[in-house]
C-alpha cells in the first residue's frame, strides 16, 4: 500500500510520499522500501505513483526522463489506462507556477491538493494534520526539524504534512504505509528535496529538572530518532536511525538507486559514508556528549509566551533542553543550518535583499521592484559596522521604543551568544558614578552600557550568588 499527499500553496508545489512496500507483486524481494516520487531530470516537475511497485517505479522513471509539461501528462494517462492498478501524481511548472494533476481512471484531473494510495491512511493523516489539541507522547519530548537547499521560503503546510505523516506511521496499527517520508518542493527555481529529523525521547520528563539536556531516546525504552537528508544536490538521500544505530545511503543512478548500508554512531556513520562515496554526508544527529561550549543557545517560547525549550547549536549538531516539564506545549523556531562555508541565507525586508558574497568579505544589497533588481551595492565589514551603528541610532529615535522586557509573545525566539568577551572600565563622566560594561556580540559588535555604581554592585552580588560552583557530593 501507499500514501502520497500533495498540494499547491501560493504557486509553490509540494509532494510527500511514504516508502514502504506491502502487498502486490514485488520483484525486488530483498528490499522493504521503494522510492515513489522522483524529480524530473530538468528539475521542472515531480512525478509519483501508488500501486504495483515494480511497474510503477519503471513508469515514473520514464516520466522523469521526459521534458516537463503537458505532453508527459498524456503519456502518464496512457500508462495508467494500461495499468489500472497504478495511479500517478504529476506536478510541473508553468510560467513559474506549480500545477498539480491526479492521474487515475485513465484521465488527469487538476487539483490544488490531493492524494493517491490508501484512503483510510489518508483519513488518519488528515485527522493528525488538522488536530487543534496537542497530542503529546507521555512524559517524552518530541522534536521535528525540517529544511531544504531551496533558495526561497517553503510553504509552512509542507513541514506540517511531513511530520503528520511520520506521526501517522508510528500510530497506524495496520502497518500498511510507512518506512520514511520523502518530501519534495517545486518552486520557480525548480525541484528540491527537503531534509528532516524526527525524534521522540524516552519517557523521562518526570525524572529530569527544567533545563536538563534531553538525551537521545533508546530502543529499549521506546525512544525514536530518524534523520533523512539529501545527498549532494538531488544525488540521493541519507536515512539514519538513531536507535540502530546506522542507516542507508541511497545513491541516484541512471535508473533507480544504489543502496549502501552503514552501521555506527553518528560521527562513525558520517565518516564511513563520506569515505565510501567521496563526498560529504550529513545527518541531523550528533554525538551524545559533544565537546566544548555551543556556538549559541536559542530560548523558545510556547504559544502562550512561556519559556518552553532551549536549543544549543554546534554547527548542525543540536541538543535540546526542556524548560517546561509540567504541561504539554508546542513551540517552533527557524534555525540557519546552512553551515559555515555557505553562511546565512539571503534576508529580504520589504524590497531590500541582503546576501553574503562568495568571498565572505562583503554583504550584497539589492533593491527590488516587482521582484526585479533595480539597484545594487556592497558593504565591507567596516561599512557593515557603520550601517549597524546607524540603524541602531535610528531605531532608538523611533516613537515605538524597544520592549522594556525580552519578547514574551507566543512563539518568540531569543538567541543567546555563549561566553561573549567582556570589558569594564570606570565611568568616563562625573555625572554618572559607575562602571562601563562592554559585551561583544558576533553580529552587532561591541555593545556598551554605563551602570550606575549601585546597579553594578547589585549585578555583581547577583552574579556571585548564582555563579557559585555547585556543591560536590560527599
Amino acid at each position: 500500500m501507499t500514501l502520497i499527499v500533495a498540494g499547491v500553496t501560493a504557486g509553490k508545489g509540494w509532494i510527500v510520499s511514504d516508502t514502504l512496500i506491502t502487498g502486490g507483486t514485488i520483484q525486488l524481494r530483498d528490499r522493504e522500501y521503494q522510492i515513489k516520487c522522483l524529480p524530473a531530470k530538468d528539475r521542472r516537475s515531480l512525478v509519483a505513483f501508488s500501486g504495483d511497485a515494480h511497474n510503477g517505479a519503471e513508469l515514473i522513471e520514464q516520466a522523469a526522463a521526459m521534458p516537463s509539461g503537458q505532453s508527459t501528462i498524456s503519456v502518464l494517462c496512457e500508462a495508467q489506462a494500461e495499468n489500472p492498478e497504478i495511479d500517478f501524481l504529476y506536478m510541473f511548472l508553468e510560467e513559474g507556477t506549480a500545477r498539480l494533476f491526479k492521474i487515475s481512471n485513465g484521465s488527469a484531473q487538476e487539483a490544488p491538493a490531493t492524494y493517491i494510495g490508501e484512503k483510510s491512511a489518508f483519513e488518519q493523516f488528515q485527522h493528525i494534520r488538522h488536530a487543534t489539541e496537542i497530542d503529546p507522547v507521555p512524559k517524552s519530548f518530541e522534536h521535528f526539524m525540517f529544511g531544504s537547499r531551496a533558495p526561497s521560503e517553503l510553504p509552512d503546510v509542507m513541514s506540517t504534512a511531513t511530520v503528520s505523516m511520520l506521526r501517522m506511521f508510528l500510530q497506524r496499527t495496520e502497518r500498511d504505509v510507512g518506512g520514511w517520508a520523502v518530501p519534495y518542493v517545486l518552486i520557480p527555481e525548480g525541484a528540491y528535496m527537503c531534509g528532516y529529523a524526527h525524534a521522540v525521547s524516552d519517557p523521562i520528563l518526570d525524572k529530569v529538572l527544567p533545563g536538563a539536556v534531553v538525551p537521545h531516546g533508546t530502543a529499549e525504552a521506546g525512544g525514536y530518532g530518524l534523520s533523512v537528508t539529501e545527498l549532494s544536490d538531488l544525488e540521493g538521500m541519507v536515512i539514519y536511525r538513531r536507535q540502530t544505530p546506522g542507516g542507508l545511503v541511497l545513491v541516484r543512478e541512471e535508473r533507480g538507486y544504489r543502496t549502501v548500508r552503514i552501521d555506527g554512531a553518528p560521527n562513525e556513520f558520517r565518516a564511513k559514508a563520506s569515505d565510501l562515496l567521496g563526498k560529504p554526508v550529513d545527518i541531523f544527529f550528533g554525538e551524545d556528549v559533544p565537546d566544548g561550549l555551543p556556538e549559541s543557545i536559542a530560548i523558545l517560547r510556547d504559544d502562550d509566551g512561556q519559556p518552553a525549550a532551549a536549543i544549543a547549536k554546534r554547527g548542525n549538531n543540536l541538543s535540546f533542553s526542556v524548560l517546561n516539564i509540567a504541561t504539554a506545549f508546542r513551540t517552533r523556531a527557524k534555525l540557519d543550518l546552512s553551515g559555515e562555508k555557505k553562511g546565512p541565507r539571503p534576508v529580504t525586508v520589504q524590497n531590500l535583499t541582503l546576501t553574503l558574497a562568495d568571498d565572505r568579505n562583503h554583504v550584497k544589497l539589492q533593491l527590488l521592484n516587482d521582484g526585479k533588481v533595480v539597484g545594487e551595492s556592497a558593504l565591507s565589514a567596516d561599512e557593515m559596522d557603520a550601517a549597524i551603528a546607524g540603524l541602531g541610532q535610528f531605531r532608538a529615535a523611533l516613537n515605538q521604543q524597544v520592549r522594556p522586557e525580552p519578547d514574551q509573545s507566543g512563539g518568540a525566539q531569543e538567541l543567546l551568544i555563549v561566553d561573549p568577551a567582556w570589558r569594564t572600565v570606570q565611568s568616563p563622566h562625573a555625572e554618572v558614578d559607575g562602571v562601563v560594561m562592554r559585551l561583544r556580540h558576533l553580529g552587532l559588535g561591541w555593545v556598551s552600557f554605563l551602570l550606575p555604581r549601585h546597579e553594578g554592585r547589585a549585578l555583581g552580588r547577583w552574579l556571585a550568588d548564582n555563579c557559585a560552583e555547585p556543591a560536590k557530593p560527599e
